[in-house]
Parts: structure tokens; sequence; C-alpha cells
């Protein structure tokens, strides 16, 4: 980790995320209480498509003194159930030529099937496997994200740029360690500047909670208005109002600063899901009546 000393009020934080094996990660997030921020375990067809890309690479690598065309991956319709079939591209000045060279899927156990052509299934297994043990530079990014914002409250003043709290600082510290350490070579980097707030940081950091807050509360608007959700599902959209109300706070201890207006936009969509619940019991307690 690069750290750069400052008089802090908090921590400007960004990153590079590369491959990281997913059972090391899990370790670590598990020791700091973060394993419910774990990605998700890559799709059978993502690992298949990617099991294929490494093994049309490796036949190229082991017959570089010999031709071969350049090759597709290409998916089929319902890759999730028919897979991806590879082509031979020949390469024309007015026109490329496209030839089908074999085609895999995989099946209800997690074994890769060579379903047309030619192909050794067996390397094309050992590819799968090694992707499905690992978490992809995307879903660590991700991932980084999650923990920033959502749990140690920090907030984006642009894509990729963070702002921690200072309260929080050694706690991201610690998780971002965790994410270099378990990358597959070393190549997830978190970059940590410890930040004195000046006017102008100030301005950023507000400016970035308020558009946070307000597209948030938008976006309950509409999914209420919307009169699809049930009663479970609105009552989650309070627990949401909720915790953007709590965020608000937050930051207006922060900064100093009361965001009333923040508050309200919130308010809204907690009184719009209130009333919606309201309207759903009513028609409960009247069903059948008339």
């Amino acid at each position: 980790m690069n750290l750069s000393h400052v008089q802090p009020d908090g921590a400007m934080t960004f990153w590079t995320a590369g491959i990281t094996v997913r059972d090391a990660l899990f370790v670590q997030l598990d020791a700091l209480g973060l394993a419910q921020f774990m990605p998700p375990v890559r799709s059978d067809a993502d690992c298949l498509k990617s099991a294929m890309r490494d093994y049309c690479n490796l036949a190229k690598e082991e017959n570089s003194k010999d031709y071969m065309p350049d090759r597709l991956v290409q998916s089929l319709k319902k890759p999730k159930k028919n897979g991806f079939q590879v082509l031979d591209i020949e390469r024309r000045e007015d026109d490329n030529e496209y030839c089908k060279n074999f085609g895999c899927k995989v099946d209800a156990d997690g074994t890769v099937v060579v379903t047309r052509g030619y192909a050794d299934d067996y390397a094309i297994q050992q590819f799968y496997q090694r992707h499905k043990r690992l978490v992809t530079g995307g879903a660590v990014s991700s991932t980084l994200a999650s923990i920033a914002k959502d749990h140690l409250g920090g907030a984006m003043l642009k894509s990729g740029l963070y702002w921690i709290p200072e309260d929080n600082r050694h706690n991201w510290s610690e998780a971002s360690k965790a994410f270099s350490t378990a990358a597959v070579d070393g190549d997830t980097d978190v970059t940590e500047l410890r930040y004195l707030m000046d006017e102008a940081g100030v301005n950023a950091i507000k400016d970035a909670i308020i558009d946070e807050v307000v597209v948030a509360s938008a976006k309950l608007q509409d999914e209420i208005a919307a009169g699809s959700l049930g009663k479970g599902a609105l009552t989650t959209r309070q627990f949401a109002a909720a915790a953007l109300h709590a965020r608000v706070s937050k930051y207006e201890a922060i900064l100093g600063e009361a965001l009333t207006a923040l508050h309200e936009s919130v308010r809204v969509a907690e009184e719009a899901a209130a009333s919606a619940i309201a309207v759903q019991e009513a028609d409960e307690v009247y069903a059948g009546v008339f």
C-alpha cells in the first residue's frame, strides 16, 4: 500500500484491482468480519468462455512456429445452457472467412463437454476449474467500492476515487491489505492519501453525498410509485430510507453542516412507502366485504 502522510481528517483512496484467489480472499475477509462482502462465484458460462479462450491461446503459443488462424470464442443462443463455439478467422483484404472449429458447454455437474468438432476437454476443464477458483479484477473493484461506501461510510467523489472518514481509515487499511494479500500476482494495489480537509475538499464531499442521496431517494420514489411492490418489499424500502437518513446524519456531523434538504428528499420516499403500505392493509381488511 502507498501512503502519503498529511495531517488527516480522512483518506482519499483509489486502487487497481487484479485477479484474486477466492479461498484466500475469503479467509482474509472472514477474519475482518467482512465475509458478507465476498463476490459471488463466477457463472459457469463466464468461466467456460474464459477457459476456451485460454485453451485457444495455449494452442497458439505451442504452435507459434506454424501458421494458425485467429480464433474467436462466440456464444450460442442461451449460452448458459448451450455454451460457446470457437470460430477460426481467415483474415483477407476484402472479406474475412469464418470456419467453425469446436464447441463446448458445461453440464449440470460442472463438467465441460465438447459438443462439436475436436478439443481436449480435459485441458479446458482444468482452465475452467481455475477460473472458478478466481475472482476477476472487476469483481474485486466492485467489492472494494461496496466496503468503502456501504460498510465504512465512504463517499465516491468521482468514479474510482473515494473519501474514507477518519474514524474508519484504519478499518479501510486492513480491508485493502486483505485484497492485496489474496491477489494472484500482487497486482491489486490500494493507494491511500491521508487528507486534511480544506474548503475544496468539503465541497467535493458534500456534492458527492448530495448526488448519492438524491439519486437513491429518487429511485425509491420511482419504485414505490410504480405500484408493483408488495407489503414486504415496501417495508424493505422503508428500511432503505432509514439507512439514507442515517447516512445523511453521519455526513452532517463530518461536514459540520445541516443537510435538511436531503432529509426532506428521503422523507418523501419514506412517506410514500408508508402510504402504499396503508393502502394495501386497507385493501386486505375490506377484501370481500363489497
